[in-house]
């Protein structure tokens, strides 16, 4: 699968600098970066393409927006290949947006849930990924809007039942995503 990326990549990059006039930094760069911009568009393409056939588009739509938000910010465990976050994810979002689709939370249950979710983002410090790591102060800003957002969306759950279920599910998938991160960090102070 990385190789097709990659591949298809490289032949975008001769087009575009069909006279070499990049170096080959500027060359790895945009290969990186076409390699991650086509991968994300495969990848929401072909889920809400499934989404669609399965009946849950506005849900898993929905998901994939609040849920890619909660990630950016918060982060937490990645895989180590490419086919093994397609599968995670893909399961996760079509998963979650089916599920999403034929159960209704009570505001109580929603509430619970958030709060837990709250929970563990509290005790959590976004730290980016190994290739992209964040400062100390990124760090920190992350943990604050990550928290803010995450009360905003508890709020929007409480108040809007259509969604709630949605927001519940990219929360707590989201916290148990930054886990064990926080395992690690929580043993390594002991």
């Amino acid at each position: 699968m990385e190789n097709i990326f990659n591949a298809l990549s490289q032949k975008i990059i001769s087009f575009l600098d069909d006279e070499n006039k990049c170096s080959n930094l500027e060359k790895l760069q945009m290969c990186f970066a076409l390699q991650t911009i086509i991968y994300n568009v495969s990848i929401t393409l072909l889920i809400l393409f499934i989404s669609y056939l399965i009946d849950s588009l506005y849900e898993t739509t929905l998901l994939l927006s609040i849920f890619g938000i909660f990630r950016i910010i918060a982060g937490g465990f990645h895989f180590d290949s490419i086919a093994k976050c397609i599968c995670a994810t893909s399961i996760i979002i079509l998963g979650g947006g089916k599920l999403s689709h034929n159960i209704l939370l009570n505001a109580s249950l929603c509430m619970l849930i958030c709060f837990i979710a709250i929970g563990i983002f509290i005790l959590y410090t976004p730290k980016g990924t190994k290739n992209n790591p964040y400062s100390k102060s990124y760090s920190k800003l992350q943990k604050k809007r990550l928290i803010v957002i995450a009360f905003l969306f508890t709020l929007i759950a409480i108040i809007v039942p259509g969604i709630r279920t949605i927001i519940v599910f990219a929360m707590i998938t989201s916290a148990i995503l930054v886990l064990p991160n926080l395992i690690h960090r929580l043993r390594v102070l002991e």
